[in-house]
């Protein structure tokens, strides 16, 4: 599998949530408990321009619908049978695997974003065990992403791809694998 390929996924999958009426500069819940869904959501949200709030099926409901508000999320992506699947009054849920009946041969071109425009809400607790909201905006995930570069050893036409650090590494890899590598 290439890139172009993978690429081209992502971008079926951004047109069919464009279709359901998802546009940039929204923000959007995520909460598939498969690790290679979730990233592939995550990728196509991000392909719209639209914001990323991930969150896990492990979460309480009140934390999940308190962290949805914070953000002023316009959507949710769950699956159907998932507790995730319920979101505050007001939040339409995309049930993934209605999301991913529609996809069809239409690509869906990358949005333009601005470098300041968060690209993913990251939640946590730290010691209060209030959630919290914290953004990650497109221009420090580039720069993150050029610097862990910087310190390995990449060869010039070497394609370094983003992955970040926070749990969601593991997802990535396993989904790069599983379409790199089908059984």
């Amino acid at each position: 599998l290439t890139y172009a390929e993978v690429g081209a996924r992502v971008a079926r999958v951004a047109a069919a949530l464009a279709d359901a009426g998802l546009t940039a500069h929204q923000v959007v819940a995520i909460a598939l408990d498969d690790p290679l869904e979730h990233w592939t959501a995550t990728v196509a949200v991000a392909h719209v321009g639209a914001t990323v709030l991930s969150l896990t099926g492990a979460m309480a409901q009140a934390q999940r619908e308190q962290l949805m508000r914070q953000t002023a999320c316009a959507y949710a992506i769950a699956e159907e049978e998932s507790p995730a699947s319920t979101a505050p009054t007001g939040v339409p849920v995309l049930h993934w695997s209605a999301v991913l009946a529609q996809c069809t041969d239409r690509c869906l071109p990358p949005a333009g974003v601005t470098a300041d425009q968060p690209w993913l809400y990251v939640s946590g607790s730290g010691s209060t065990g209030q959630p919290k909201v914290i953004p990650i905006t497109h221009r420090q995930e580039w720069a993150r992403t050029r610097s862990a570069a910087a310190g390995l050893p990449y060869e010039a036409d070497d394609i370094v791809y983003p992955m970040l650090g926070m749990g969601m590494h593991l997802p990535l890899l396993d989904w790069l694998n599983a379409y790199a590598f089908p059984t």
